[in-house]
């Protein structure tokens, strides 16, 4: 399990140790070792989560232990680690999105994999937020 909280750590965004550990004990938990192992998933060798060959059953699992796990300030986390966005423009994101959106769109972005779209009531209500924090596409 630390094996795979350190990769939430280094590369899935802002994610705090609690909420890395948090996650990545639910994975190992819920899909097992052996499993997590066949995929790929070792302590030696721990691929990026987005790139391990999950069913669609197990990306939901971790989409749910992602999204169980995260807490209400990851969003603005996120937002600021990403470098895109001013400060004034993380918060007003942040404030805008309710943590329930957040959680569903983690759960939904590791359960739809890459070839899935996100669920269009998402899309809309962060295009919402971005639209009341005015910011504009490209800016």
């Amino acid at each position: 399990a630390q094996a795979l909280a350190d990769e939430f750590m280094a590369e899935d965004g802002p994610f705090t140790e609690g909420e890395a550990n948090c996650a990545a004990g639910k994975i190992v938990s819920e899909i097992g070792e052996d499993r997590l192992e066949e995929l790929g998933v070792t302590v030696g060798s721990v691929a990026a989560v987005e790139d391990v060959d999950f069913s669609e059953d197990e990306q939901a699992t971790v989409g749910n232990a992602v999204a169980d796990c995260i807490e209400d300030d990851f969003l603005l986390r996120a937002f600021m680690e990403d470098g895109e966005f001013t400060e004034d423009q993380a918060e007003c994101l942040s404030d805008a999105i309710d943590s329930d959106t957040v959680r569903e769109f983690a759960r939904s972005a590791f359960a739809a994999g890459e070839d899935t779209d996100l669920p269009e009531e998402l899309l809309f209500e962060m295009m919402g937020a971005f639209s009341e924090c005015e910011i504009l596409p490209g800016s």
